[in-house]
């Protein structure tokens, strides 16, 4: 019996220290805004995180509430070659909406990026921009980069008059 616990205990000790050194590795990339627009009681605000090497490791959208003083952070999605910790960066606003992301491997190298920070693409990059009568905010499209090269593709998430529009960065 006692050697069942001390197993189990070693075990325990074992995964706590898995997990940990998985949430103490640094962050790859540093997360800015980068895009903002309000519809409504609602402001949209869209993060993304740059590597050193301007590739776009993940990206957010996070939601503020006028009517209720309230904010959410948006789902992290991360591309290729990354991993989210879940792991803030913070307890204040947008630091807690801010988590490591960590390579996985080896990152893709973006083409553009390795030329010249200057002709790079965010590939990966999204944005969600909810439609409304009137006016609503465009997307802009230096987002996926400052060069015209940089192109991006638009859906609609909904299947009514007014949809949220998805916008990726190619």
């Amino acid at each position: 019996m006692k050697f069942s616990k001390l197993l189990v205990s070693f075990g325990l000790v074992l995964l706590g220290s898995a997990s940990i050194s998985a949430n103490a590795q640094s962050t790859v990339c540093n997360w800015a805004s980068v895009y903002g627009y309000t519809s409504g009681n609602y402001s949209y605000t869209s993060f993304i995180c740059r590597t050193s090497s301007n590739v776009v490791a993940a990206s957010r959208t996070d939601t503020y509430d006028s009517s209720f003083n309230y904010r959410t952070c948006g789902t992290v999605t991360v591309t290729s070659g990354y991993q989210n910790t879940n792991a803030t960066q913070g307890n204040i606003y947008p630091a807690n909406c801010n988590t490591n992301v960590i390579a996985t491997g080896t990152p893709p190298a973006s083409s553009a990026a390795a030329s010249s920070a200057a002709n790079a693409c965010y590939t990966g990059y999204s944005q969600i921009i909810q439609t409304s009568p009137g006016s609503y905010p465009a997307f802009n499209p230096s987002n996926c980069g400052p060069q015209p090269q940089c192109k991006h593709s638009v859906i609609a998430l909904d299947q009514h008059s007014y949809p949220r529009l998805k916008y990726t960065c190619l």
